[in-house]
């Protein structure tokens, strides 16, 4: 990664109750990845699995602190770029998709992943942390007498380490229903999203100096329903919809 002008900037950008700080010795940070997989498809589905290494070298991330400025007259928040460190992420993904009937799929992906960075927030002081993490998705999708389609997501994640902060676990529900009526000329669909109010966020910061604990829910249930009515010949509304104008007599 190079630096923008503004990280390698020697001015300070003043604001009403801190100020932010250039950098100009500021190191170029680098990335490495290494990737490896492996898929089968079978007549009832699919495996895959995926390994993968992500490292960063001389990390740039902004640090915040307190100093005395003169500007202000008294102690005051700051905030400034710089090299924190070396970070790596090394995990193991996996998707299968498995059809049990031929009206019938349900999809899997699961990742594992352990995060670990050792950064440097203050000159001669460091933090060194790593968590594992897992995250999952469930999807099925099915048919019902030809005409009802049925589905339900299922999304879970334990709780996740990222540079001076980590993430709640989190866990959500999905379910809808859709038919195709009368040879496709009455549509209905119904969607439950978030049915257990589950739904949330929230962080904990790691800065050593700034500690911090937030979270919060967001009222995520939400039913939607739908009626779509077509009305005379398909082919005249995909015209329509295509701007084709009748011929003149």
């Amino acid at each position: 990664m190079s630096p923008g002008s503004k990280l390698w900037s020697t001015y300070t950008w003043l604001g009403e109750e801190n100020y932010e700080l250039g950098n100009p010795d500021l190191r170029f940070s680098h990335t490495h990845n290494l990737e490896g997989g492996w898929t089968m498809y079978k007549n009832w589905g699919s495996v895959g699995l995926t390994g993968y290494l992500r490292a960063n070298t001389d990390e740039i991330s902004i640090l915040s602190d307190v100093a005395y400025h003169p500007y202000y007259g008294r102690i005051v928040s700051f905030s400034q770029w710089a090299n924190i460190g070396d970070s790596r992420t090394i995990g193991a993904e996996t998707n299968v998709t498995w059809r049990p009937k031929p009206f019938m799929n349900i999809r899997f992906y699961a990742n594992v992943w352990d995060y670990y960075y050792n950064m440097e927030f203050r000159p001669g002081e460091w933090d060194e942390r790593h968590l594992p993490t897992f995250s999952g998705r469930l999807n099925v999708t099915g048919k019902l007498w030809k005409v009802l389609q049925i589905y339900a997501n299922a999304r879970y994640s334990t709780a996740a380490l990222s540079l001076m902060s980590k993430s709640q676990p989190s866990f959500q529900l999905d379910l809808g229903t859709s038919a195709d009526l009368l040879e496709g000329r009455l549509s209905l669909f119904l969607n439950w999203q978030d049915i257990l109010a589950t739904a949330k966020s929230g962080n904990v910061g790691l800065n050593p100096y700034y500690q911090s604990n937030y979270s919060y829910t967001w009222d995520s249930r939400a039913v939607t329903f739908g009626i779509t009515w077509r009305i005379g010949k398909m082919e005249l509304q995909s015209r329509a919809r295509e701007g084709v104008s009748a011929p003149t007599l």
